[in-house]
């Protein structure tokens, strides 16, 4: 992430939330699960606005795991 991020500090960040993969692997594809639901969200692009790698790697973990709580409880997400 660092890398990418300092050799394109211009470039936006575009999170992408991944819900339900963990179903896939609880028992290590033995058997492969069938009818399992994978939701893959990607979220609004985060501009890097001066912010160093860290700020950014935060505010991207904030908006993952709000909108993965929200997939999980049901709850829709209204982005800004």
């Amino acid at each position: 992430f660092n890398v990418l991020a300092d050799a394109m500090p211009d470039a936006p960040i575009l999170p992408v939330a991944i819900s339900g993969s963990w179903k896939l692997l609880q028992f290590n594809l033995l058997p492969i699960p069938v009818g399992i639901t994978v939701h893959f969200d990607v979220l609004a692009p985060i501009r890097r606005d001066g912010r160093n790698s860290k700020e950014i790697f935060d505010e991207v973990e904030r908006r993952v795991r709000k909108q993965v709580l929200s997939r999980e409880q049901g709850i829709p997400i209204h982005h800004s």
